[in-house]
């Protein structure tokens, strides 16, 4: 019987870290080149504003200081600790789903997971849509005649 996969924090910002992980050698082949390294902090190219961009579900690693941690668990600790004032109440945008609903966000200024009240039947649908300038202004002054 496969291990059962590891289990993501309450709060959906990371996984538990409980040693479920799949050892590297049984993980199907993969090219070494592919793996990227990214920074943890975009700016913003229109406003300049700084933005915590991690996903601590798909990190192997952190380096600080030109290191690497070389801890998973101590990594998911870090970044946990490093997202958790994003997520204070008043931070937050609970939806409370019902049919027909949508909710649009800012993918690069935001940090958003996957928690709620969806029952065992229910399906999750994502549309990702990029904007130009010109279709967010329309979009806006169509929003903004709707309220």
């Amino acid at each position: 019987m496969p291990p059962s996969p590891p289990s993501p924090l309450p709060a959906g910002l990371g996984i538990v870290s409980e040693g479920k992980e799949i050892p590297d050698a049984e993980l199907p082949p993969w090219d070494e080149s592919q793996i990227k390294v990214l920074p943890a902090v975009w700016r913003n190219p229109v406003t300049g504003a700084l933005a915590l961009q991690i996903h601590p579900c798909c990190v192997e690693d952190l380096i600080t200081a030109g290191r690497p941690v070389g801890d998973l668990a101590q990594v998911r600790r870090i970044l946990t600790e490093l997202l958790r004032p994003g997520i204070a109440p008043a931070r937050v945008l609970a939806h409370d789903w019902l049919p027909g609903d949508c909710v649009l966000f800012n993918n690069r200024g935001v940090t958003h997971t996957v928690t709620g009240t969806l029952k065992p039947a229910d399906v999750r649908v994502y549309h990702q849509c990029n904007m130009v300038r010109w279709a967010l202004l329309a979009l806006q002054a169509q929003l903004l005649f709707l309220w």
